[in-house]
């Protein structure tokens, strides 16, 4: 990011260094970031045949010939057959216990995918837009972007860290049953549904929206700061006051303070921007600016790691359920999961192996 005078001038020497720092840190991680991706989710397809013959040509007629599919039919609780099937899942080696389980989790990365992108382009767009507002000036909307930064990644980091958490359990107790992977997909859509779906339109009850209702802002941040330190909550309240009509807002118009000379009058100069101090009285405390810079360091920091955590997690969960070709590459080459370890010493497998970053 190239100096900004007015960045400079408002936050100072060394934290518009760490302005410039963090946003030219988000920019190289966004631009490693595709822009656009395709989320694929298996859905159960109801089956209406008796015996297993007649379900498999059922299927089949469903299905269509255009595309080389993979599926398993089964049974629910309730003898009601049912299938799942995909077309990006190539082959079925292993048996069919394994066939089952590698269909069982072969749409899980693709969702994990979808999630972290577009959070990771949601931060790029906030960002660009505190660095619009505070060239510009614009220091109550400036506030409002980093707030919103800061709130998205808290829920990327933690609900991020709740998800890496169950898969890591599951992977440790080694190669699952069907039984096994239908539990921890059943898991694994709970936690992503409620992060990408969890709304509190839900909550005014209004008959229409969203029926699972979002984990309040709160408790995420709560978790956040203990992640990454408590005067996160410092810095978050000083963004609330100034995206609030409360004295944060309007302090970020105050341009400048002084005492006439005859002790009998309190001077304050408003601006629209505070660069343009009237009186030339001494210069108003930018607190909100300052707190809106900070935000943007600790999201700045919170993000690359998780992001380098979801990264991992995607290829991990890939790799070790045997649903890339990328298990393939020569073993003197880098790992794609971003260890940095040449993929003979990067281990990705049941009941164990490699460690996220």
């Amino acid at each position: 990011m190239e100096r900004s005078e007015t960045v400079r001038a408002v936050l100072g020497e060394d934290a518009s260094r760490s302005f410039e720092r963090s946003v030219s840190s988000i920019r190289e991680i966004l631009l490693r970031q595709p822009t656009k991706t395709q989320r694929e989710v298996l859905l159960p397809i109801p089956l209406h045949s008796d015996n297993a013959r007649d379900a498999r040509l059922e299927l089949a007629h469903r299905l269509g010939s255009g595309r080389d599919w993979s599926y398993v039919i089964g049974t629910t609780k309730d003898g009601r057959r049912t299938a799942i099937a995909s077309h990006t899942l190539r082959g079925t080696r292993g048996s069919e216990s394994q066939a089952t389980q590698r269909l069982l989790l072969s749409d899980l990365s693709s969702r994990l995918r979808s999630w972290r992108l577009t959070h990771a382009w949601r931060v790029g767009d906030l960002t660009e837009n505190l660095v619009y507002c505070f060239e510009k000036g614009f220091f109550v909307p400036a506030a409002a972007s980093a707030r919103s930064l800061l709130e998205g990644v808290a829920a990327f980091s933690v609900e991020g860290e709740t998800m890496l958490a169950d898969w890591l359990a599951f992977r440790r107790n080694g190669a699952p049953t069907i039984e096994g992977a239908r539990e921890y997909r059943v898991l694994f859509e709970g936690r992503l549904n409620q992060a990408e779906f969890g709304s509190r339109v839900s909550l005014l009850d209004t008959g229409s929206g969203p029926v699972i209702p979002r984990t309040n802002i709160m408790t995420l941040l709560s978790k956040f700061a203990r992640m990454f330190g408590d005067e996160i909550h410092t810095t978050y309240a000083w963004l609330c006051d100034a995206v609030h009509p409360s004295y944060g807002s309007q302090s970020t118009y105050v341009a400048s303070t002084v005492v006439h000379q005859s002790k009998a009058l309190f001077l304050t100069d408003f601006a629209r921007r505070v660069q343009h101090s009237m009186s030339g009285g001494d210069a108003f405390e930018p607190t909100v600016a300052r707190e809106s810079a900070k935000a943007l360091d600790i999201a700045c920091g919170a993000f690359r790691a998780s992001m380098n955590k979801m990264t991992w997690f995607e290829m991990d969960l890939l790799l070790t359920a045997g649903l890339s070709s990328s298990h393939n590459v020569i073993a003197t080459q880098l790992c794609p999961c971003g260890s940095q370890k040449p993929s003979r010493l990067c281990f990705h497998s049941w009941g164990g192996g490699a460690s996220p970053p």
